[in-house]
């Protein structure tokens, strides 16, 4: 597939953390839609969240009213290669402890169309 410089917005999708369990559970259950170049996990709630990309073991933590950006082609080698994370990919969270769990957590991310 040849790709364009064109970057477009996933639908965005979201999990209200009064859910949030001893489990990893996914923000986005389908997976994303397109291999993405960015995305963006946004914690808009009163809770500390573990964030998982396997459902099995934790990643990152991200902390009450954090944000965490991860731009894949910044660390893409060698020159004029892509860096993507699959399409498909479920990102998941579970309670990091404490808080009131009020709140939602958004995934957004870009793909090249």
């Amino acid at each position: 597939m040849a790709y364009k410089d064109v970057i477009k917005p996933i639908i965005m999708t979201y999990f209200n953390s009064l859910a949030l369990t001893g489990s990893y559970q996914p923000i986005n259950p389908l997976g994303l839609p397109y291999a993405c170049v960015a995305i963006a996990i946004k914690n808009y709630s009163d809770f500390i969240v573990d964030i998982s990309f396997d459902g099995l073991q934790s990643h990152e933590i991200l902390g009450a009213s954090k944000e965490l950006t991860y731009g894949f082609q910044k660390n893409s080698r060698p020159s004029n290669y892509v860096a993507m994370l699959s399409k498909g990919t479920r990102v998941y969270v579970m309670d990091g402890g404490g808080g009131f769990k009020g709140g939602l957590i958004y995934l957004t991310g870009w793909y090249l169309s």
